[in-house]
Order: structure tokens, then C-alpha cells, then sequence
């Protein structure tokens, strides 16, 4: 009929122009047939048959098992079928595409063809990654702009174990130079300048996981044990502002997903501001405390407490948007990216004051479950 033909025609133009594909899998002849459009967005020529393997070989490698447990489990379970997937082209470049299909089925309940569209979504990813990049370099520099604010703590922390191995050494010269040295002294310094040494290497080896730069990394976490780390980064720069830490960590926590690197900011943040708020106070004495503990069935909490002058109801949100600070000198940024990583993590960041004075500063993160890798 004339006016049929029209129609697809008609379709068919509006499919090519708005960049879609569409195809169909005839399951038991292992036949797929594709919209010009989708070959193009698949690399694939009109002139060749295209059956299952030949579709599934002009995927990533990396992307070809999941694609194929993906259709596995829509004819299995009967569901609908949506995933995204990268597809390289014979000049080697590489497009990502969103296929959305739905299985069909004959009357014994068997699998009969599957339909579906195509989209290209390469500028939505790009656009998503370049924006993953800026935020990746913008919390890089607030963890750079920290180092620079604890360099002197940082430098003390570091003098302390250095100096000890120069004494010590300085001292085993001397016994070497005697007649009949002492085996048991010189033993002793020598023990002494090793665990000096490794505390100086301790030091360097917490700076350099707080302030490398990098993708993130999800692991396994004891999240007191990382609490304990900054703890310790940071305890000469406490000491220095006259501020007292009390750790009050939950016993028997279980473990959380997350990027140590990050995390470990998001609470570098949370005890510098604590302590710069206390710095601005008259308070004393000057108290931070950290804790953790079960929020609820499903997330651990972390705490840090101050006994500061507290925040102002009106800024206990506004305190986590951008450029909003309280330092002379700050960027306004801290509160912001630490709120973001913790979305990042599944959890949530939120700021109270405290009836007996100061505020206090919590974040929940997702309690890992035999699911998570």
C-alpha cells in the first residue's frame, strides 16, 4: 500500500535524523536486522549479515560479557532490556551507546525475538568524564591547599624522628671509636634509629596516600583504623593550636565501601575546621572529639565535635555551598567537596549545634554487604 510505504519512509527518516537505531534479533534464526542509522552507530555495513556473534564482536572487549549477561537476563527473567555499552569502529574509534529492547515470546513461553533502539550517548559520556576530571583536579587542590596549611605541624612531626636518628647515630660513632665498644649499647642505638626511621617513613607514606592524585579507588575500609590515620597526621598541628582530641570509636564496627584518599579528606576537613573554630573562641578548654558508631541497619556514622561558638542557625546549611567560608584566608571549598564525596559514597553530610556549646559535624557511609566487590 502506497500510503504503508510512505509511513516507513516517513519513520525512517525521523529515526536517522534524530540519530536513533533500531533493531530486532530473530532468536531462532540468529538474525539481526538494523536500521541504517544503527549500523552506522555500530560500525556495521548494510551489505554483510549480521547475526548474534557479528554484533556482539563489535563491542569493547571489555563491555562484550556484560552486554550478553544483560540480554541473558532479560529472556531469562523477562524483564526489559537496558544497558550501556562502548562499540569500536573499524578505524578504531570508540562510541557509547544506550539499548533499550524488550523480549517477546511464543505461546510455550519461549523466547522469540528481541526489539529494541539505539541511541548515542558518546557527548553525554564525554561531557560526564570531563566533569569527573575538574572535580577530581578541584579535590586535588583542596588537598594540596591543606598541605600547605599544615606544613608546620607537618615539619615538626617529621623533625622529631630525624632528630632522634642524628643523636643516635652521632652516638654509635662515638662507641665504634673505642677500644672494646659495647655490643648491647650499640645494639640499642641501632634498634632506636630503625624505629625512628620507620616512623619518619610512616609520616611520608600518610602524606603521600592523603595527597596523591588519582582516580578513585573503592575498597574495603575499617573505618576506625582510618579515623586512627588522620588522627595521627594531624595530632602535632592540634598540639600546636591547643586543642585536645578525644577518639570515642564504636568497638566492632563493621566495614564500609569507599577511596581511603578521599575519606581521609573529608575528615582532614571536618578537625581542621573544628579547630579553627575553637582557635576563633575563647572556649576553654579547647576539645574535638571523633566518633563512630552504627547510625542504623544499613550505615555507620562518623562524628566530629568541637566546643567552638557553634554555627549560626541560619548558615548550619549554607556552610556546604561553595565559597561560603569562615577563614581569612580560605577557599570555601572544604565543606563543599567533603559533602560531595560523601554523597559520592552513598551517605550524607550534615552539621548540628550542640546544647552545652560548639557543633558538631556528621556523615553516614553505606555498611558494606556481601554484594559489594
Amino acid at each position: 500500500m502506497p500510503q504503508l510505504r510512505d509511513s516507513d519512509v516517513w519513520v525512517n527518516q525521523a529515526v536517522q535524523a534524530a540519530g536513533i537505531g533500531i533493531w530486532s534479533w530473530d532468536i531462532a534464526h540468529d538474525r539481526i536486522e538494523i536500521s541504517e542509522s544503527g549500523l552506522v552507530l555500530h560500525g556495521l555495513t548494510a551489505d554483510k549479515a549480521v547475526n548474534y556473534r557479528a554484533w556482539l564482536m563489535t563491542l569493547h572487549m571489555d563491555d562484550q560479557e556484560p552486554a550478553h549477561q544483560a540480554i541473558q537476563r532479560t529472556l531469562d527473567e523477562r524483564t526489559d532490556y537496558l544497558n550501556e555499552y562502548r562499540v569500536v569502529h573499524p578505524d578504531g574509534s570508540v562510541r557509547w551507546i544506550s539499548c533499550k529492547g524488550r523480549g517477546h515470546f511464543d505461546e510455550a513461553g519461549n523466547p522469540s525475538r528481541l526489539t529494541g533502539v539505539l541511541f548515542d550517548i558518546t557527548a553525554h559520556k564525554q561531557a560526564e568524564q570531563a566533569l569527573k576530571d575538574q572535580h577530581l583536579v578541584l579535590v586535588h587542590m583542596a588537598r594540596v591547599s591543606a598541605l600547605g596549611e599544615l606544613s608546620g605541624a607537618l615539619a615538626h612531626e617529621l623533625n622529631q624522628p630525624l632528630t632522634a636518628i642524628l643523636c643516635n647515630a652521632q652516638a654509635g660513632q662515638r662507641f665504634v671509636t673505642q677500644a672494646l665498644p659495647d655490643g648491647d649499647e650499640l645494639r640499642a642505638i641501632l634498634a632506636d634509629i630503625a624505629a625512628d626511621g620507620l616512623r619518619a617513613g610512616n609520616v611520608v607514606s600518610r602524606l603521600r596516600g592523603l595527597f596523591k592524585k588519582g582516580e578513585a579507588v573503592q575498597q574495603a575500609l575499617n573505618i576506625n583504623a582510618l579515623v586512627e590515620e588522620v588522627a595521627q597526621l594531624l595530632r602535632s598541628d592540634l598540639v600546636i593550636k591547643q586543642v585536645s582530641l578525644l577518639l570515642h570509636l564504636g568497638a566492632d564496627l563493621p566495614k564500609t565501601m569507599g577511596d581511603p584518599v578521599q575519606l581521609r579528606q573529608v575528615l582532614l576537613n571536618l578537625i581542621t575546621n573544628g579547630a579553627e573554630a575553637m582557635a576563633a573562641s575563647a572556649a576553654c578548654p579547647r576539645r574535638l572529639q571523633i566518633g563512630t558508631s552504627l547510625h542504623d541497619a544499613y550505615s555507620l556514622e562518623v562524628n566530629v565535635r568541637d566546643t567552638g561558638p557553634g554555627i549560626a542557625p541560619q548558615m548550619l546549611e549554607q556552610i556546604f555551598e561553595p565559597f561560603i567560608t569562615g577563614k581569612p584566608q580560605g577557599l570555601g571549598m572544604g565543606l563543599a567537596i567533603s559533602r560531595t564525596v560523601v554523597a559520592a559514597h552513598g551517605g550524607r553530610l550534615w552539621a548540628e549545634n550542640v546544647p552545652e556549646g560548639g557543633a558538631v559535624l556528621r556523615f553516614t557511609l553505606p555498611i558494606m554487604t556481601e554484594l559489594d566487590p
